[in-house]
C-alpha cells in the first residue's frame, strides 16, 4: 500500500469526502465504494436471516411477555392499593389534596 508521499502519478488523487452522519449514508458511500464487497454482505446478511428461526422468537417472546403479564398487574394492583390505603389511615392527611386535618 502507498502513502501519498510515495504515490505514483498514476494513481488519482481523492479528495476527502466529509464523514458520513447516519448509518445509511455510510451504507450507500460503502456500496458505491465497494460494490461487490456490498453485494456479499447483503447476501450473507439475507441467508443469516432465512436461516434464523425468526417466527419462533417471536413467539417464544409473545409466550413469556403473556406469563409475566398477569404477576406484573397484581405487583401494580398492590402499588396502587398500598398508596390508596396507606394515604388515608398512615398519614394524618386528606389523601385528595395532601393537605393536614385540623383538630379541633
Amino acid at each position: 500500500m502507498s502513502t501519498p508521499e510515495t504515490a505514483s502519478h498514476s494513481e488519482p488523487r481523492v479528495a476527502p469526502v466529509s464523514a458520513p452522519a447516519t448509518f445509511v449514508e455510510k451504507a450507500e458511500s460503502f456500496a458505491r465504494e465497494k460494490p461487490a464487497e456490498a453485494m456479499g454482505a447483503a447476501l450473507g446478511a439475507g441467508i443469516l436471516l432465512a436461516l434464523l428461526p425468526v417466527g419462533a422468537i417471536v413467539g417464544a417472546l409473545v409466550r413469556m411477555a403473556a406469563m409475566l403479564l398477569r404477576p406484573l398487574l397484581v405487583v401494580l394492583g398492590l402499588v396502587k392499593l398500598y398508596e390508596v390505603v396507606g394515604g388515608r389511615c398512615c398519614s394524618g392527611g386528606d389523601a385528595e389534596t395532601g393537605s393536614e386535618k385540623s383538630r379541633e
